[in-house]
């Protein structure tokens, strides 16, 4: 039973290579993902700005949630991409000393 769970899971595990490219993967989704929230930050600055030289109070404080929404956004993002990188640190640390 144990050499068929061994021979099971050693086939399903992922080589190298595909890790590599899952990994390459997963941080370009990261990265379109912080781009994303920059530029939420650009706009919702900007448009706080407007809102507040044309006097309107109402929108700039709901600029000013859109604002600390992207902010906690590209805050998570860089968090995960942290976490992704020292995951894929671990992994590639692992197949390497089982070589």
């Amino acid at each position: 039973m144990g050499i068929s769970v061994t021979i099971v899971s050693r086939y399903l595990q992922l080589t190298f290579d595909e890790y590599c490219m899952l990994s390459y993967y997963l941080e370009s989704e990261l990265e379109k993902q912080r781009q994303h929230a920059s530029a939420m930050i650009i706009a919702a600055t900007w448009q706080e700005y407007r809102c507040k030289k044309a006097g309107d109070i109402k929108a700039a404080m709901s600029m000013r949630r859109k604002l600390h929404k992207a902010f906690h956004m590209k805050k998570d993002t860089e968090y995960r991409k942290i976490s992704s990188r020292e995951r894929r640190e671990r992994q590639v640390s692992v197949t390497q000393s089982k070589e």
